[in-house]
């Protein structure tokens, strides 16, 4: 059986995320009851660890030789932001502003968009705490989050923090996403005019591709 736990080893290393279907297509040569009677048995000897319904990890030994613990960042990121195949989520508010450079505050409570939501907005366990879920305006891909975040940005942008130093950076982050002018006006419509008034106030416009 170890041959098994090479193969989710190989396909998604140790201490990642991995979902119940993942394993169920990695040992796709097994029947589901026995793939679930070999999971159980795993778990129970620490070699695959049962995080939450639905999701499993590899994990790795600590220097006190107990399992190490699974990533809340990444069990988030891989329910609701995307899976390595497709996109389907993004960071916003306070949570995006800090991954893009664009504030030192670190959010206790992250804020997602995501296409798997599927109320308005809700709260979902994060640790000890919690984070902000909240369902997304349009489908969200790999082709459109960069735009979406860049209006996402905006709405989150209190006019006074647009200085020279975040528009310099905004603009950057144009030029490396690529992030294109039609696909930003596709979507402004769907957020609060905030975002394209602070978008035009920035001058971004002169810098995308």
């Amino acid at each position: 059986m170890e041959q098994l736990l090479t193969r989710l080893v190989d396909k998604f290393g140790y201490d990642k995320p991995i979902a119940t279907d993942e394993i169920l297509t990695a040992w796709g040569d097994y029947s589901r009851p026995w793939v679930f009677r070999l999971l159980k048995r795993f778990n129970e000897e620490q070699k695959i660890i049962k995080y939450e319904s639905g999701i499993y990890y590899l994990p790795t030994q600590t220097i006190f030789g107990k399992p190490s613990a699974l990533s809340r960042r990444l069990v988030l990121e891989k329910k609701y932001i995307g899976d390595g195949n497709e996109v389907f989520g993004y960071y916003s508010g306070l949570s995006l502003l800090n991954l893009w450079g664009l504030s030192n505050q670190v959010p206790a409570k992250p804020e997602v968009v995501s296409s798997k939501a599927s109320a308005i907005v809700r709260k979902i366990p994060y640790g000890k705490q919690y984070a902000v879920l909240r369902k997304a305006r349009t489908p969200i891909t790999s082709n459109n989050v960069s735009a979406l975040e860049l209006l996402e940005a905006f709405c989150a942008m209190p006019r006074y923090s647009l200085d020279e130093r975040a528009i310099n950076r905004i603009k950057e982050l144009v030029v490396i996403l690529k992030i294109q002018q039609k696909e930003v006006f596709k979507y402004a419509s769907l957020f609060p005019a905030k975002a394209i008034k602070n978008l035009l106030y920035a001058g971004v416009e002169n810098v995308f591709a």
